[in-house]
């Protein structure tokens, strides 16, 4: 799958440089069509507006969503539902349009938001802490919002409400056991929806836990995007609540394959540990981050020492 990931991009590279002519008789005709024509006419605004039209037409015979038929040819795609394409058919041309938009940024729809929102996408691992949930969470607040988070099926992922009061506030969904579908979601904020469309959480774990006598995180970082913040690894603790303590700090990995050490200072009030890799994106003037969390090892001698320290006192 890489590679024909990697000869998409290349197409969409050419596309997006103007190495190809804009004309849609360069392109075969597919749902897509007009997307590609849009993004080689140097219009990713377009674009993405077909684009988003492509992917709310369900349901899509993951075949009709070819890449751009060019002289590149590419092994036929495997076998996918058909009620959610796999996101490889659209993913490169999705890049390329953020990499035009300032990762997204310039991709504003919609009126002005009341507020800086985010939405996560989060995959969780580790005995104590598996499967995936969506948060939303805001700031600045100019006025009341009442939101939903709509899936590609429009079933109502997660509802909040937000005040203009709270200077921050977030709203979880219930866990689930099987991750986000990738396609087309709405974020309905006070009755307007704002498209996101989401790829889903990578497959490939960013995180892995060597179980040695001195357990160590092992990293494998997603690549970067054209234009986008590189993905950002760090520690995480938490309290018996579950609440964030401190600050996050970065994961700190050397080696040929990174590899980092387990914190050696714990805050006070923390009984959890865990490790995340996040990366981000705008779209419609919203953050859409995705992020993999791992469960740690709490470092029992450190907490015993720091338990002994405070029982001195």
């Amino acid at each position: 799958m890489k590679t024909k990931l990697n000869l998409w991009s290349g197409t969409l590279v050419l596309l997006a440089s103007g190495a190809v002519a804009s004309d849609t008789a360069w392109f075969s005709d597919s749902p897509l069509q007009a997307t590609y024509t849009a993004l080689a006419r140097h219009q990713p605004l377009l674009a993405w507006q077909e684009l988003q039209l492509t992917l709310s037409q369900s349901p899509l015979s993951p075949q009709s969503l070819t890449q751009p038929s060019l002289s590149l040819k590419a092994a036929a795609p495997p076998p996918a539902s058909q009620n959610h394409p796999p996101p490889w058919h659209w993913l490169p041309v999705k890049t390329a349009i953020l990499s035009q938009t300032d990762c997204g940024r310039q991709l504003t729809q919609g009126p002005a938001l009341p507020g800086r929102l985010r939405v996560d996408f989060i995959s969780k691992s580790g005995a104590a802490d598996l499967g995936y949930q969506i948060k939303l969470a805001a700031e600045s607040v100019s006025q009341t919002m009442t939101l939903r988070l709509l899936a590609p099926d429009s079933k109502t992922l997660l509802s909040a409400r937000f005040s203009p009061q709270a200077q921050y506030a977030e709203a979880e969904s219930e866990e689930f056991l099987t991750p986000p579908a990738p396609g087309l979601y709405q974020l309905v904020i006070n009755d307007h929806p704002y498209p996101l469309i989401i790829a889903g959480l990578s497959d490939n774990p960013w995180l892995q836990l060597e179980n040695t006598a001195s357990p160590r995180l092992k990293l494998d970082l997603p690549p970067s995007q054209p234009s986008c913040a590189p993905a950002f690894a760090h520690w995480q603790w938490f309290d018996a609540q579950y609440n964030l303590v401190g600050p996050r700090q970065p994961v700190i990995a050397s080696g040929a394959e990174p590899i980092a050490e387990l914190p050696a200072t714990i805050p006070p009030k923390a009984v959890r540990l865990s490790a995340a890799v996040s990366q981000y994106e705008y779209q419609s003037g919203i953050k859409v981050t995705y992020i993999q969390r791992m469960a740690m090892p709490f470092p029992a001698r450190q907490q015993d020492a720091a338990t002994n320290s405070a029982n001195v006192k």
